[in-house]
């Protein structure tokens, strides 16, 4: 699903020409954070908590990507 949502939306705010150029330069930090995320999620694991701590950040983390689309569908609304 990701995959047709990202190619759609981002073709609505760049041109054809720049769509594949800036879905590779997407590409290294959505790997980074893949790679990241595992270690974090452990690291913010307790014996009191369980994965508690990790689960908010995970939640709050993807409330801020769903306001930045938001915020990024607004704009490109607005007259130049």
């Amino acid at each position: 699903m990701i995959t047709i949502v990202k190619g759609t939306a981002i073709a609505q705010y760049v041109s054809r020409a720049h769509v594949a150029s800036l879905n590779g330069a997407l590409g290294l930090p959505t790997a980074l954070a893949r790679a990241v995320a595992p270690l974090l999620l452990g690291l913010l694991w307790s014996r009191e908590a369980g994965y508690r701590w990790g689960l908010v950040l995970l939640v709050v983390l993807g409330l801020a990507g769903a306001i930045a689309l938001i915020s990024a569908q607004r704009r490109s609304l607005l007259p130049p």
